[in-house]
């Protein structure tokens, strides 16, 4: 990951057999979208560039587009 880089941020709905617990579908519900802005060893700096920073938690998923 560099500089620059977009992610998505947020729910994530994950569909499970009953009987199994086998992972069926998983479906994202995207809050807002983040671009790194500074990258670290452990950790990134990133700015909202898109949807509602209000709404963002922590524990919610980040993915790429």
């Amino acid at each position: 990951m560099g500089s620059g880089q977009v992610f998505v941020v947020g729910e994530v709905d994950v569909i499970r057999d009953p009987d199994t617990g086998e992972v069926l579908d998983e479906s994202m519900n995207e809050i807002a979208r983040l671009r790194a802005d500074e990258v670290k060893e452990k950790l990134s700096i990133c700015s909202v560039i898109s949807g509602d920073s209000s709404q963002l938690e922590r524990g919610m998923a980040v993915h790429l587009p």
